[in-house]
């Protein structure tokens, strides 16, 4: 599955993960983005792999 189809799947508008995206990696001091941050829009309790 790919990030876009993803986003979609989830109603999540890409312009709003791109901004959260940035938001989380311009936050971290250790250069690591801050995951929970990243996918706030998924809903609770969403099952996603984040190391594929």
């Amino acid at each position: 599955m790919t990030l876009a189809a993803l986003l979609a799947q989830n109603n999540i508008d890409s312009q709003q993960f791109q901004s959260e995206l940035q938001q989380a990696l311009s936050s971290s001091s250790s250069g690591a983005p801050n995951l929970p941050h990243v996918f706030q829009s998924f809903s609770t309790g969403q099952a996603l792999n984040t190391l594929a």
